[in-house]
């Protein structure tokens, strides 16, 4: 009785598939959160530079399913495609951008060489891209809408403005050589004498902002006419002034494989110091064995703190503040390392991460570097050492951070991280 149940079961499901018929009844591409980047890639000996990968392009399809056994219903199928487009000219010499869906390249009305190597691409509307073309110190962006019609993006309009920016320090009027600009969903750079031009943009208002490391952040709003009586290049000058010293930099260690017991160590200037089993002379040591240095009665230059004082869990904090009387960290070159002090396991997969802050700064995240002759330093066991961050305080108390010259080492006992 019980096969005959199942056979039975099985002859109505394929009944029912058999009679189920499915029907596409419209489909819809949304480039609304598309970004890409132009690609160099190799071909026949040959580097065509016309080529731009576009990523998350959504494709929704509306199917009919018709049901023998009651009403028929529509469902939307979605999935997100990445793919390879290239750069063509139509008879009228009008930009369009054409997929690569096969092996076989599509052919072009006329060839387009133009090189999209530098360049981004990201959504602006359900229907339309903007492609940010780089040439150099020159953007000019160029939009796009597409034609469900032949699956291309063709050229929609091209802005008639343009804009050159100045980044200059606002205390000497110096060019602050490779200054971050944030315009729309671009960041670009800024050239050695720290100018940038954008070609091609359209009417309106916009918003530009430069940034670079140790100044603070400026935004500007300025305005893309395009009657006669407007100039045709807008020039804008952006002073930026210097951040204020920071009171504190932040050092944190975390990881996720709790078979293994890493420890914290940072080194710095302490004149004066005299040499012993901990640390070099006119130099501290803060680690597990030695949690503080130049203490006063309302904090140390240095102290390490865990999330949990009395089981000394993860993660493990380390604060350097100014000495008593300053209102900036003491000058010198300050060195964090990460030391494996018990357990089996390599450090380059216990999920290490180093989070380090410099005043109000965004923070900066370092990860474990799996390079090829990694694995050959490390043994995987005790006393293993990973110089993660060295930075320098200046005698201005501003603050540099500097990758450590070397990245691991074996055979360190605790006290002779240095």
């Amino acid at each position: 009785m019980k096969y005959k149940h199942l056979f039975y079961g099985w002859l109505v499901t394929a009944f029912f598939l058999i009679n189920t018929l499915v029907y596409a009844d419209n489909m819809t591409v949304n480039f609304g959160e598309v970004y890409g980047r132009g690609l160099t890639i190799e071909k026949d000996g040959e580097i065509p530079l016309n080529r731009i990968q576009l990523n998350k392009i959504r494709v929704d399809i509306e199917i009919l399913v018709q049901n023998p056994f009651g009403e028929s219903r529509t469902i939307v199928v979605t999935d997100y495609y990445d793919l390879l487009f290239k750069s063509c000219l139509s008879n009228d010499d009008r930009r369009y951008l054409v997929p690569i869906l096969t092996a076989e390249e599509p052919i072009c009305e006329k060839d387009n060489l133009a090189d999209l190597s530098n360049s981004t691409a990201y959504g602006v509307a359900p229907d339309s891209v903007q492609l940010d073309v780089v040439t150099g110190d020159r953007i000019s962006p160029i939009y796009f809408k597409f034609n469900l019609a032949t699956l291309t993006l063709v050229e929609e309009s091209i802005g008639c403005g343009a804009m050159q920016i100045r980044v200059l320090d606002e205390s000497n009027g110096q060019p602050l050589a490779f200054a971050r600009i944030m315009f729309g969903d671009l960041v670009q750079s800024a050239n050695v004498e720290g100018l940038i031009n954008f070609d091609h943009l359209l009417p309106g208002r916009w918003q530009v902002g430069a940034a670079q490391d140790g100044y603070e952040t400026q935004w500007q709003e300025f305005e893309v006419l395009c009657d006669l009586q407007s100039p045709p290049l807008t020039v804008l000058e952006m002073r930026l002034p210097l951040l204020p010293p920071p009171r504190q930099v932040r050092i944190s260690l975390d990881w996720t494989d709790d078979r293994i017991d890493f420890d914290a160590h940072l080194t710095g200037p302490e004149p004066g110091a005299l040499g012993n089993y901990n640390n070099e002379p006119d130099r501290f040591h803060v680690y597990f064995g030695n949690k503080t240095t130049g203490c006063w009665e309302n904090g140390c230059v240095a102290a390490l703190h865990y999330s949990d004082e009395l089981l000394e869990s993860k993660p493990e904090t380390i604060m350097v503040l100014p000495p008593a009387g300053s209102d900036k960290l003491r000058p010198g070159v300050y060195r964090y390392a990460i030391h494996q002090f018990d357990g089996k396991g390599s450090l380059l997969e216990a999920g290490v991460q180093v989070r380090l802050q410099i005043g109000d700064q965004s923070e900066l995240v370092f990860t474990p570097l799996p390079l090829p002759e990694a694995q050959g330093e490390l043994t995987g066991d005790k006393m293993d050492l990973w110089r993660v961050i060295r930075f320098e305080v200046m005698e201005d108390g501003m603050v540099k951070a500097l990758e450590a010259e070397k990245d691991y080492i074996t055979s360190v006992n605790p006290n002779e991280v240095n």
